[in-house]
């Protein structure tokens, strides 16, 4: 639960502030199979302030993360089975403002490039990483693209063409943070970066949503092997169904992308999933789903490293509103040809995921 709070600046400016605070944990393990038997725990916190007027809208978010990681200790699957699976680290990770015109808006600041790019409502119920933003575009980048947990300063502009038709085009610095220190709030522009222009054309028509989306680097990126370099680009497209409010109202999607060959591992991606809501009546909250991530090795990458063809997790979940402060996730993934490395074990994954909204006491 959300609690509306008055600032100076609101009462300067005509608007108020929503802030809320959210605590995140994983208890993750591996069940059979990966590089090893284990269990780690992982945790964050999100505190957030968010805040509209009759111009537009602002937000600043502080991330916490714990230094427990999972995927690379015990799983060793390479879409990382928890969406909040990172090392230890303190930032700001969002702080922006959008200006709204009539019918466009500009975005300027830190942004979390998954928030408005590769976004997939029905997909958010899953925990596997790659069924918030597909492994062919965050694999992309120095150190990754904006996204968490590291962002980087962007501008973005969004056009609503017509009530179906939206249209947004988006300048991301190309290397977020320091990739040398995961511990630092670097902000730089210049040097060698250069940036990120990435691009979506969503149609909505009923409960069906259309999206193409581009992306590409201006800076160059090393071919997988060291052979050479040119610049990274790549593009994926969805469709998804979001689900009604009736009883065993059922949402779905799928997504395809593509990166380049020469310099990425992952070469292409298929996601897809399926949720079923209100399924029980005495607990209209409750969701469960099933999804699959597919991630095919590149050629250049696989012969370089010696690796398989792809890796392929299934993963089944169930989430529950316990209280109104308390969701609790029992998520189980099986992930075939973990990495595509030939020499991991298929792992057997079980989490727990507990929610907790600091706000509600």
């Amino acid at each position: 639960m959300r609690k509306l709070i008055p600032l100076f600046l609101c009462y300067a400016t005509g608007t108020q502030a929503e802030l809320s605070a959210m605590y995140t944990s994983d208890i993750a393990s591996v069940i059979d199979g990966g590089l090893k038997r284990g269990t780690a725990y992982l945790d964050n916190v999100e505190l957030n302030a968010n805040g509209t007027s009759s111009q537009g809208e602002w937000n600043g978010t502080l991330l916490y993360t714990n230094n427990n990681t999972f995927s690379d200790m015990y799983s060793g699957d390479g879409q990382v089975a928890s969406n909040i699976d990172n090392t230890s680290m303190i930032r700001i990770y969002e702080l922006w403002y959008r200006h709204d015109l009539e019918q466009q808006s500009w975005q300027l600041g830190l942004i979390d490039l998954n928030g408005v790019y590769d976004a997939i409502d029905t997909a958010g119920l899953f925990l596997n990483s790659s069924h918030g933003i597909g492994p062919d575009y965050s694999q992309s980048g120095a150190n990754g693209p904006s996204i968490f947990p590291v962002t980087s300063l962007a501008v973005n502009w969004q056009w609503q063409v017509n009530d179906d038709l939206h249209w947004q085009v988006g300048v991301f610095d190309g290397v977020p943070g320091d990739p040398s220190n995961s511990h630092a709030n670097t902000i730089s522009l210049g040097g060698n970066d250069g940036a990120l222009i990435t691009s979506e054309l969503n149609l909505q028509q009923n409960d069906l949503r259309y999206a193409v989306g581009a992306w590409r680097y201006t800076a160059s990126s090393e071919f997988s092997d060291g052979s050479g370099s040119a610049k990274n680009d790549g593009l994926y497209a969805i469709v998804e169904h979001a689900a009604g409010e009736h009883d065993n109202a059922m949402g779905w999607w799928l997504r395809a992308g593509l990166a380049d060959r020469d310099i990425n591992a992952v070469e292409n991606y298929v996601g897809a999933g399926v949720t079923l809501q209100n399924v029980n009546a005495d607990r209209p909250d409750d969701v469960i789903g099933v999804a699959i991530a597919y991630a095919g090795s590149a050629d250049r990458w696989r012969a370089n490293e010696g690796a398989g063809g792809a890796e392929t997790a299934l993963e089944l979940t169930y989430s529950t509103q316990v209280t109104d402060w308390l969701r609790l996730q029992p998520d189980l993934q099986y992930v075939i040809s973990p990495s595509a490395d030939n020499g991991i074990k298929n792992v057997v994954i079980f989490i727990l995921r507990v929610e907790i909204d600091l706000m509600a006491f």
